[in-house]
């Protein structure tokens, strides 16, 4: 039996190794914040407890594989800042367009005013521009996780097409996790107060699939992981202003939380567009004409 060192017998190594890696980190901010959370108000760094322990792990990895952090799907050439930019406008065009049909089919009801907006944005500009940043930190950790690690990992056994959906699977999971973890993370960590909180709720699971799918195919694209950031920076900035306008969604997501603020009908309506376009996307792309990687 031959126990010769393969590309995927290195993929697989490198995936429990930070599979681990994260999860020692993690357990380790878990503590940290629960000190932080008892002595006072908590930084934004440590509010959401996947943040450090997915740049720590990505970080040791980097030393530990002695790689260069273009594998990481952070190549800062051939104009990177250019599918930043085309990321972040096709993101803001489709939100906006899938917010406007919504409201078109009365999906959802529009109740703006000048004073809703003052109040929310130029009040509170401080306290936006932090929720900005903490949001860009979330939305870069959560893709260099997934798109620059997981995909090209996966893909090394799989080729691209699976790996696209198996780390989007992946997304999907830890998004529906991440939501529940944070939510019930209050003052004192309880265990039986997570579990009150977290269910796997189905449109929850799907939403994130097919954008996991979109944001994959970006990242499969352009060799790099700068298009899914801008997509998914432009997703978040666009539901914090449509949120910000007053516009009620008539519903939750989630039968146990109150936390997600897009109802049943727009999210269904977010779902089946962005469905159509990675199937779209998929099928119009060669597979059977790409080989799969090795190396």
């Amino acid at each position: 039996m031959s126990s010769a060192y393969t590309p995927a017998k290195e993929a697989w190594i490198r995936l429990i190794r930070f599979t681990l890696l994260f999860l020692f980190l993690y357990i380790i901010n878990h503590g940290i914040q629960v000190l932080v959370k008892r002595s006072g108000n908590v930084p934004y760094l440590f509010d959401d407890m996947f943040i450090l322990p997915i740049l720590l792990a990505l970080l040791l990895e980097k030393q530990l594989d002695i790689a260069p952090f273009s594998k990481f799907g952070l190549n800062f050439r051939s104009r990177w800042w250019l599918n930043l930019l085309k990321g972040f406008a096709g993101g803001a065009v489709l939100t906006v367009a899938l917010f406007g049909l919504a409201h078109l089919l009365n999906l959802g009801e529009l109740s703006w005013s000048i004073e809703r907006i003052s109040l929310l944005w130029v009040e509170s500009f401080w306290y936006m521009a932090e929720i900005l940043i903490f949001g860009s930190l979330i939305i870069f950790s959560r893709e260099l996780m997934f798109r620059g690690f997981y995909f090209p990992v996966i893909s090394t056994w799989t080729g691209p097409l699976v790996a696209i959906l198996v780390s989007s699977a992946l997304f999907a999971l830890f998004q529906n996790i991440s939501f529940h973890v944070n939510y019930a993370n209050v003052r004192a960590i309880n265990f039986q107060l997570w579990l009150y909180y977290f269910d796997f709720d189905p449109q929850l699971l799907a939403y994130y699939f097919v954008l996991g799918i979109l944001l994959g195919m970006m990242a499969f694209k352009t060799g790099s992981i700068w298009m899914s950031v801008g997509f998914y920076f432009s997703f978040y900035l666009n539901h914090m202003f449509v949120k910000a306008l007053g516009f009620d969604f008539g519903g939750f997501l989630s039968t146990k939380t109150v936390a997600i603020s897009y109802g049943y009908n727009t999210t269904a309506l977010f779902i089946f567009c962005y469905a159509v376009i990675a199937l779209v996307w998929l099928v119009r792309t060669p597979w059977r004409s790409l080989k799969r990687k090795t190396s």
